[in-house]
Formats: structure tokens, sequence, C-alpha cells
């Protein structure tokens, strides 16, 4: 499955730069394209030291399931894989923490973006120049 990741990385950079509503737009946006319900939770930094990161789980209740499966004797790995896949409801954990080093990823994409949109526009100016003189 081939994702398109341009308006999730604009809202991530909305919501860096202070727009919290974006993370609705992100879950939608990755429902949309996953055809299943995203949900997004910001685990808030707090006293922690370490990097929690994130996590992707599916509901509870399909949790429940695949736990009972495991400890059947009888469980077998497609009923858990099954389960897996199946699953409508997801949850996203993003680590506030995350976004100290998204921050620098952002300013090195929006430089990026910047040197690609000033090619672009030196070339259109070299070929509009060039056919001028002809």
């Amino acid at each position: 499955m081939h994702m398109n990741c341009i308006l999730i990385q604009d809202a991530f950079s909305d919501y860096l730069n202070g727009d919290k509503k974006a993370i609705k737009r992100i879950e939608k946006d990755l429902s949309n394209q996953l055809k299943k319900d995203i949900s997004i939770t910001i685990i808030p930094k707090k006293n922690r030291k370490e990097l929690f990161a994130m996590a992707v789980t599916p509901e509870a209740s399909v949790i429940e399931k695949i736990a009972t499966s495991i400890a059947s004797s009888e469980s077998k790995l497609s009923t858990v894989t099954d389960l897996w896949r199946k699953c409508q409801k997801w949850t996203l954990e993003i680590d506030a923490k995350l976004f100290d080093f998204l921050n620098a990823g952002d300013m090195w994409y929006r430089q990026m973006r910047y040197q690609e949109e000033s090619v672009t526009s030196y070339s259109m100016h070299w070929q509009l120049e060039n056919s001028l003189r002809d």
C-alpha cells in the first residue's frame, strides 16, 4: 500500500507550530488512507527522563481476544494474525518528547523545500531569459 504522506507532514508541521487541532487532521487522513479508525494520543512529557517514542495498539477487545487465544493450548498463529489484521480500531500513542526531535527534522524539511523552490524558480527564470534571447 502506498500512502500519501504530504497531508500528514503538513499537519505535523502545523502541530509543531502550535496548532493542536492538527492532530485531528492526521487522525482523519490516516483513517481515510488505511480504511481503519485511527485515534492519536499525545503522551505528555511530565517528569519522565526516558523516551517512550511511539506505540500502535489495537482496541482493547482485540488485545483481550489475542491474549485469550495465545493462552489457549489450541492456539494457532493464524488466529492471532487474523484478529490483528481484522481489527478496525487502532490507537497511535506519540511521546511528546519525540516532537523535540521532529522540530529539528521539520526545520530540515522546510530548508529542503525552500531550496527545491529556489532551484525551480532559478530554472524557470533561466529558461525564460534564454527564450527571450532568441
